[in-house]
């Protein structure tokens, strides 16, 4: 545990102040809002079924040493992750480059990203978002 937290209560917090927020490139140097549209700035679980089921690839921003996962499709449209953000779901490993690049991609054949030791917690707050809130009170 981290701070007296279970990974449960983290990832809580974590999914709670990303459903209401987002990166501006001024402040982070990454660009995006983790729930866009009209579930943005709402409080419940959308980041999570946003992490686990939209289609993401991973692009550098800026040309520089930041790199974020950007959600694909129509459902995907304007959406990013961290690699913070994907580790929680998959085991993410960095180019032997030791940049932030990822050597596995979210939605490929080759080189998928296998799953996190903790992406059962993604996938419960995915599926239930009651079990968000608790985990989040």
């Amino acid at each position: 545990s981290a701070m007296g937290l279970s990974d449960r209560e983290i990832f809580a917090l974590i999914g709670g102040g990303h459903s209401l927020g987002g990166c501006r490139r001024e402040n982070s140097g990454f660009t995006g809002d983790w729930t866009p549209g009209p579930r943005r700035f709402r409080f419940d679980n959308a980041f999570f079924s946003q992490l686990r089921d939209i289609p993401w690839s991973q692009r550098n921003v800026n040309g520089g040493e930041n790199w974020q996962w950007t959600g694909r499709g129509q459902r995907g449209r304007g959406t990013i992750m961290l690699n913070t953000d994907m580790a929680m779901l998959f085991d993410i490993q960095p180019t032997e480059a030791g940049q932030d690049q990822s050597a596995c991609r979210r939605n490929s054949n080759s080189g998928r990203c296998a799953p996190s030791s903790t992406a059962a917690i993604v996938n419960e707050f995915a599926d239930d978002g009651a079990a968000f809130l608790a985990a989040f009170e």
